[in-house]
């Protein structure tokens, strides 16, 4: 079975090493699963699959210590994370206690969680900003980071400002 590899893996730390020298800001989209198999003819993997992954590197990202190493770059992450807002606590609840401990506290590893900053393209709709806004740093939103292989009508829905909620009070602060 071949393996899957994210840019959160160990293997990666003298690219993150030269960035972080290089203060850069780093958008990162992930590729596809070794797995592309599909859940549904109609949902292709961007729907689904792609954040997962997301999730699942920015995890790495924090328990391979990538992000307490190099604090001079910054991680842009597609469609608010991924599944990372909604799945931080499994691994950080328990991680702490368990005999293969990663030497961070509950509270240590969220908040590494929280120095991502968060693409909302294709996301922003009342119940992913909210969670979202339950983890990200005030300045650390970002909008439209995402729309390149997008329908028009997808574009549209999207980009409507959600009932009640105010994206500036949220969005990435300038510099």
């Amino acid at each position: 079975m071949a393996q899957t590899t994210t840019t959160g893996a160990s293997d990666f730390q003298p690219i993150w090493a030269e960035l972080n020298r290089c203060k850069a800001i780093v958008f990162i989209y992930p590729t596809h699963p070794v797995d592309t198999n599909l859940i549904h003819n109609s949902l292709t993997q961007p729907m689904f699959d792609s954040l997962h992954d997301t999730g699942w590197m920015a995890t790495e990202f924090i328990v391979n210590d990538t992000y307490r190493t190099y604090l001079d770059y910054k991680i842009i992450l597609l469609q608010t994370g991924g599944t990372l807002p909604f799945l931080i606590y499994p691994p950080a609840g328990p991680l702490p206690h368990l005999p293969m401990s990663i030497g961070k506290s509950t509270e240590d590893i969220v908040e590494e969680a929280r120095r991502f900053h968060f693409a909302t393209a294709l996301s922003s709709n009342l119940i992913s900003l909210r969670t979202l806004l339950t983890l990200a740093k005030p300045g650390h939103l970002l909008f439209g980071a995402d729309f390149l292989n997008t329908l028009t009508l997808s574009l549209e829905h999207f980009t409507k400002n959600p009932a009640g909620f105010d994206i500036r009070r949220h969005t990435m602060q300038e510099h």
